[in-house]
């Protein structure tokens, strides 16, 4: 198994260089046909992907059967949300620059994310989430501040 920082430094680099890549691979067409192709490729590799799963008896064709009824409706809600906002990020980043984007749209996800776990799955909080949390917000302050004043 591979140690969960390398896996965690593997997801920051995707993550950082991905709006990128989709802004320098979209630049010839519209917001909605990259989309289209993005999804297209997509389909692709999840067809790919789940062939090798399947052929290597990493998974079994009937594993649905574990999931109940409200399993599928939170994946169904997941899928919905992560294409969604795959989406929106596509059209985004063709309307403004990634590292203006990208920092207020990570920095709100945490801002969200830190209220949502802590008021709906009670989760703890200390001294330095706090600190890290109004550093964050803080920081979102700061770059909307400095865009709206060099306008």
């Amino acid at each position: 198994m591979m140690s969960p920082y390398i896996l965690m430094t593997l997801l920051i680099i995707s993550f950082t260089i991905n709006p990128y890549i989709k802004k320098h691979a979209s630049k010839n067409v519209t917001s909605s046909e990259y989309t289209f192709i993005y999804h297209i490729f997509i389909v692709i590799f999840i067809i790919c992907y789940s062939s090798y799963l399947l052929t290597s008896k990493s998974c079994d064709i009937s594993c649905y059967k574990k999931l109940s009824m409200a399993d599928i409706g939170w994946t169904t809600v997941a899928v919905f949300t992560g294409m969604m906002g795959s989406t929106l990020l596509l059209y985004l980043v063709k309307q403004d620059d990634v590292s203006y984007l990208i920092p207020n749209v990570q920095g709100i996800v945490i801002l969200c994310g830190s209220f949502i776990g802590y008021f709906l799955f009670n989760e703890k909080f200390g001294l330095y989430k706090i600190l890290g949390i109004l550093c964050v917000f803080f920081g979102i302050l700061i770059l909307n501040y400095g865009k709206l004043t060099s306008s």
